[in-house]
């Protein structure tokens, strides 16, 4: 006789990642229930209604012959993420909603709620990994095995005890396509779905539009202007520009230019040459680091300010507040983003980036 493992939620989103997950849970003998994250609602035909994905979750759920627990975020997801995100474009930063909503809401608010409801631990469809090391007594997050897939990067800033209570199934997955193949034994129309790459509580239209749906008259036309002042043209509000940034300028200049700075206090976007878009590091600050107790200065790192970018060589000093260092001048370093610092396949750890280090 099979003996029950522990009970584990398993983050059910009704897509082919979070279902193969909760499969894999199964047969390996864990008392499995799914919980879904009801974290907005969508505009259909003018009216507000709750995202499709709940009722794919819930059929996924009946498929698999498991309990679904339905936990209404909306209130705390709109105060906690969707504020922060408009209220930091509107600042002439570039955020990443995902980084604002790990730590509070998906494996905060969320991870209460599935605890509280009787599970040991909470699993989602992330390519990642969570390892337990008892020499340092702490959780450290490793890189999935599909590189393409990875999504070890926004885990950085979970706390240890977040940490402690995670279990990512597909972290040792080689290709998405073999996650799929799996999840067509359960639903064959659910797993055809494509992956989504767009920010979730913006699921069918653009950032910009949303911002001015949701704060009507905050984005206001401006200036674009040179380094020195020099009005060049109009831009159409702050929100639509970030740093490196050069189609979609709309001015008619005599050679190509780049988006260099934003000033919201004057609403002016900053325009010049590419080489003015490099920085040789940034101001950090909301560091959070696994596997270290302090800051580990002056050591050799590698960190990534986006997901899918290079790995950048960098070290972090103190000096007047914390800053990174590049080995070399880096391009298009935009403030709001969150920068991710690497040993090798482990994240070690990452922070907010506050402002570019230009010399």
């Amino acid at each position: 006789m099979q003996v029950m493992k522990e009970r584990v939620a398993v983050g059910i989103s009704g897509g082919v990642d979070s279902m193969v997950c909760a499969k894999m849970l199964i047969e390996e003998g864990y008392d499995v229930f799914g919980a879904t994250m009801y974290h907005y609602d969508e505009m259909v035909d003018g009216v507000m209604r709750p995202p499709q994905f709940i009722e794919n979750a819930k059929l996924v759920c009946e498929q698999l012959n498991i309990e679904h627990l339905l936990v209404d975020l909306r209130e705390a997801f709109d105060q906690q993420v969707v504020a922060p995100f408009i209220d930091a474009y509107l600042r002439g930063e570039t955020p990443n909603p995902c980084a604002m909503c790990n730590p509070t809401i998906k494996y905060g608010a969320f991870l209460d709620a599935v605890m509280a409801h009787g599970a040991t631990y909470l699993a989602t469809g992330h390519y990642a990994t969570v390892a337990y090391d008892e020499h340092l007594d702490k959780y450290r997050i490793y890189q999935g095995k599909d590189p393409r897939k990875d999504q070890s990067f926004l885990l950085y800033s979970l706390s240890q005890a977040q940490l402690s209570k995670l279990i990512l199934p597909l972290g040792d997955v080689e290709k998405k396509a073999l996650v799929r193949e799996e999840a067509r034994s359960i639903h064959e129309a659910l797993a055809n779905q494509k992956d989504s790459t767009d920010i979730c509580f913006i699921p069918k239209g653009k950032y910009y539009d949303f911002i001015k749906i949701k704060r009507p008259g905050s984005v206001q036309p401006g200036n674009f202007v040179t380094v020195a002042g020099e009005v060049l043209g109009q831009h159409k509000g702050i929100i639509n520009y970030t740093i490196g940034q050069r189609r979609g300028l709309l001015v008619t200049l005599n050679r190509p230019m780049f988006v260099v700075d934003i000033r919201p206090e004057s609403n002016e976007v900053v325009l010049g040459d590419d080489a003015q878009t490099y920085s040789v590091g940034f101001e950090g600050e909301a560091f959070n680091f696994t596997i270290y107790d302090e800051l580990p200065l002056n050591r050799p790192l590698k960190v990534k300010v986006c997901q899918w970018g290079y790995y950048l060589d960098c070290k972090i000093i103190q000096d007047d507040g914390y800053k990174v260092l590049f080995e070399k001048p880096e391009r298009a370093i935009a403030k709001g983003q969150v920068a991710v610092f690497y040993q090798e396949r482990e994240v070690v750890g990452g922070c907010r980036i506050r402002e570019r280090v230009s010399k």
